[in-house]
């Protein structure tokens, strides 16, 4: 016999994932303030996608929980550690980061249950 349980979480998702092959492309070599919001106050940013991650990490820099890194120049979120505080979302001066739901389908037998039951009761 299967059982399942559905778990919801609401986590923060960056838009951009730096796909776009103008996106590699730079501009203009920036060495300004290594700032998002700074960079972007700058004709976009110096990346030559004006709609992408401009990956200089302010989001980053204002999550206290280590949930976002930026891989390969883009801000990638780990849904595991995210709590969905929304700093990185009000940070973003591109406005790319949003909150979406994730939705995991749980399925364990009853024999697994009662497995885990007694695994628990074993190791306290």
């Amino acid at each position: 016999m299967l059982k399942a349980e559905q778990e919801k979480k609401i986590v923060a998702n960056v838009r951009c994932k730096g796909l776009h092959v103008m996106l590699l492309r730079k501009k203009i070599e920036y060495s300004g303030i290594q700032d998002c919001r700074a960079a972007a106050s700058l004709i976009g940013g110096a990346k030559s996608c004006s709609y992408g991650c401009l990956g200089l990490g302010t989001c980053v820099q204002v999550c206290n929980f280590d949930a976002i890194h930026v891989v390969d120049g883009v801000a990638v979120v780990d849904e595991e550690k995210c709590v969905n505080c929304g700093k990185c979302i009000d940070i973003c001066p591109k406005a790319l980061i949003e909150r979406k739901v994730l939705i995991r389908l749980l399925q364990f037998s009853v024999s697994q249950m009662t497995l885990v039951r007694q695994l628990r009761i074993t190791v306290q």
